[in-house]
C-alpha cells in the first residue's frame, strides 16, 4: 500500500466534506472515550480527514450522502493508483466523482446522490474503492457468517469483502451489519482510516472459513485430482461450443466469469470479472456462454483494469473487458463464461465430483442430504442443481462424499475439473462441490411449477415517529424473476409506492421497503408479479405510530 501518510494528508484536498483544519488535540463533547469509534475519530480528525461541525461538536450521528460516499470512493481510488489527487469540483459539484467512479468501475448503477447513502449502498461504493491488493482478507468471515446478511443478497459480496479485509466489524456483538441503516460519521471515521491505513485494520473471527473442511483436500492435491487428465483427449476432440472433452484448465485456455455487466455511453458494453486461466489480447475472438447453453460470438476491443487500458491481461487479473459494438447489454449476463474461440471447454449441466458438507457445529445443516435434494450452487452467479446419484446413502453433515452426480435442470455453463463450487440452501452454506468429471452435452429437464405464492408475509409494526422501520415480503413459485409493487393506503385507495435503491433492497424471492414513521397510520401491500404475468397480493401490515408526552411517558 502506498505511504500512509501521505496518503492520509493528500486526500483532504479532495474529500471537502468539511474545511481542512488539522486538529492537536480533539474537544468534541459529543465523542466520548468509551465510544466505540472514539479512537478512529480521533485518528481521521488528526490527519485531517475529517473535522468537527463545531470546535465543539462532530456530530457523529449525522448521516452521509451517496454524493459524499462516491467522492470518497474516487479520491482514495485516484491516490491509491496515483498517488495524487487531481479531481475537482463540477456541475453539480459531484458529477466528475461519479464520470471518474463510473470509468473506473467503482460504480456501475445510478444514485439519488443527495439522498442519504445506506450501509448496503456505502459499502457497494467502497468495496470497488481499491484493487484487491489493497482489500486482502485478514479475517475469517464465512458465508452466510453475518446474521442479517445472507450471502444470497446482492450486496453480500461487498458487505462480506469489507468484514474480511478488517474495515468492518458490524453494529453489534454479533456482527449484524444492519444493511438497510444509513451510514453515520462515526462510521466514516473508521472506514476511512482503516481503507488507507492497513495497521487500523481490525482482526477478528466469526467462526472457521471453510478451510478445515478443505483439510482433506491437500492430500489428493493435484496428482488425485489430475487423476482425470489421462482420459481426456483435448486435442483429438476441440470443440469450443460443446464436445466430448473433459475440460481440464490449461495455461493457454482463457476463461472468465462475468461478475457484471455494463454499458457505458461513448465505449459500449463491458464484462467484468476476473480471469480465471490464460490470456487475453486485443482482437481476440471470444464465446459468451449462456446459461441456456447457447453461444454468442464476441471479440475483444478494449481491455482496462483500474483505469488504465491494457493490450492484454492474464490469469488473476480483474478486467474491464470490452466488447465489440455488436454485443448489447441484454446479449450478455452475470454468470455468462467468456471463453477464447479455440477454447476446448465442454459445455454442460451434469457433473461428477466430492461433496464435502459442514457439520451442524461448522455451521451446516443438520439434517442429510439425500438423493433428489435440490440446492444451489455457487460459483460467480449461482445455479439451481439436483442430486442425481449420491453414490450411496444420504450424505450425512460433517461428511465428504467422492463420484456424487449433480444435474442443473435449467442451466448449462463451462466448468473445468478441480472447480469449487459453494453449496448453499435458503441462505445457509452447506458445503463444497469439487468438479472431478464435466459430462459433455446439455440435457435440460421440464420441471413442475408450483402457482406463485407469498411464504412470508409483511408484519405490523409499531414505532415512534421518525423511526424508520422495514417490511419484508419473501415469494415462491411461478416463474423467476419476480418484480415487486408495494402499495399504501389512505384509507379508500391503494397508490403505488416508488421503488427506488434506498428504500427498497430487492434480491431473487425477497423484497424489503422502508418507510418513515409518522403521525399517521399507514396501510401497505406487496403485489408480486413473476416472469409469466401472474400475481399475487400480499396481506395488508399496518405501521402504527407512538409518541412520547411532555413528561417522557408513552
Amino acid at each position: 500500500m502506498k505511504k500512509t501518510i501521505a496518503l492520509l494528508l493528500s486526500i483532504v484536498m479532495c474529500i471537502g466534506i468539511i474545511p481542512m483544519t488539522f486538529a492537536a488535540e480533539m474537544n468534541f463533547e459529543d465523542v466520548k472515550p468509551a465510544a466505540w469509534y472514539y479512537n478512529d475519530v480521533k485518528i481521521a480528525v488528526e490527519s485531517g480527514l475529517v473535522n468537527g461541525k463545531s470546535e465543539t461538536s462532530y456530530a457523529p450521528e449525522d448521516n452521509l450522502t451517496y454524493a459524499e460516499a462516491i467522492k470518497l470512493a474516487a479520491c482514495m481510488n485516484q491516490l491509491y493508483l496515483e498517488g495524487t489527487v487531481t479531481l475537482k469540483a463540477g456541475n453539480p459539484w459531484y458529477r466528475p466523482y461519479v464520470d471518474y467512479c463510473e470509468d473506473n468501475h467503482i460504480i456501475s448503477k445510478n444514485y439519488n446522490y443527495n439522498d442519504n447513502a445506506t450501509r448496503a449502498g456505502y459499502m457497494g461504493i467502497f468495496a470497488n474503492a481499491l484493487p484487491a491488493e489493497g482489500l486482502k482478507a485478514i479475517n475469517n468471515v464465512p458465508n452466510d457468517a453475518i446474521p442479517d446478511v445472507p450471502s444470497s443478497r446482492s450486496y453480500a459480496a461487498a458487505v462480506y469483502k469489507l468484514y474480511r479485509a478488517g474495515i468492518l466489524t458490524g453494529v453489534d456483538e454479533a456482527h449484524n451489519c444492519d444493511p438497510l441503516a444509513n451510514i453515520k460519521r462515526s462510521e466514516v471515521a473508521a472506514i476511512l482510516t482503516r481503507m488507507m491505513n492497513e495497521d487500523k485494520r481490525i482482526l477478528f473471527s466469526m467462526g472457521e472459513e471453510p478451510e478445515p473442511t478443505k483439510e482433506p483436500e491437500p492430500t489428493k492435491e493435484p496428482e488425485p485430482t489430475k487423476e482425470p487428465e489421462p482420459t481426456k483427449e483435448p486435442e483429438p476432440t476441440k470443440e469450443p461450443s460443446g464436445g466430448n472433452t473433459p475440460t481440464e484448465l490449461t495455461s493457454k485456455q482463457f476463461l472468465m466469469y462475468a461478475e457484471d455487466v455494463l454499458t457505458i455511453t461513448g465505449k459500449g458494453t463491458i464484462l467484468t470479472g476476473k480471469v480465471v486461466s490464460g490470456s487475453i489480447k486485443l482482437g481476440d475472438a471470444l464465446q459468451i456462454v449462456h446459461s441456456d447453453g447457447t453461444v454468442t460470438k464476441a471479440t475483444a476491443a478494449g481491455i482496462e483494469m483500474y483505469r488504465k487500458n491494457l493490450d492484454s491481461a492474464e490469469k488473476g487479473d480483474n478486467i474491464g473487458l470490452l466488447l465489440n459494438a455488436e454485443i448489447t447489454k441484454d446479449m450478455a449476463a452475470r454468470g455468462d463464461a467468456v471463453i477464447g474461440a479455440d477454447a476446448d471447454f465442454t459445455i454442460a449441466n451434469r457433473l461428477k465430483g466430492t461433496l464435502k458438507l459442514l457439520s451442524s457445529e461448522e455451521g451446516g445443516r443438520k439434517t442429510p442430504i439425500a438423493q433428489e435434494d435440490k440446492a444451489q450452487f455457487y460459483y460467480t452467479s449461482d445455479v439451481t442443481g439436483r442430486f442425481a446419484d449420491l453414490n450411496g446413502e444420504a450424505v450425512a453433515p460433517g461428511e465428504t462424499r467422492e463420484n456424487v452426480s449433480v444435474i442443473f435442470p435449467k442451466s448449462a455453463g463451462v466448468w473445468y475439473v478441480g472447480q469449487e463450487l459453494t453449496v448453499r440452501d435458503s441462505g445457509r452454506t452447506l458445503g463444497t462441490f469439487i468438479v472431478t468429471e464435466v459430462i459433455a452435452g446439455v440435457a435440460f429437464e421440464k420441471e413442475e411449477t408450483t402457482p406463485l405464492s407469498i411464504v412470508t408475509q409483511p408484519e405490523d409494526v409499531t414505532a415512534r415517529v421518525g423511526k424508520t422501520v422495514s417490511f419484508t415480503v419473501v415469494a415462491a413459485g411461478g416463474k423467476a424473476p419476480y418484480s415487486y409493487q408495494w402499495e399504501v393506503s389512505n384509507g379508500e385507495t391503494w397508490n403505488k409506492l416508488s421503488n427506488t435503491d434506498e428504500n427498497t433492497v430487492t434480491d431473487a424471492d425477497t423484497d424489503t421497503v422502508k418507510l418513515l414513521s409518522t403521525k399517521s397510520v399507514i396501510r401497505l401491500r406487496c403485489v408480486i408479479t413473476d416472469a409469466d404475468g401472474n400475481s399475487v397480493i400480499s396481506n395488508e401490515a399496518i405501521l402504527r405510530y407512538i409518541v412520547r408526552n411532555i413528561h417522557g411517558r408513552l
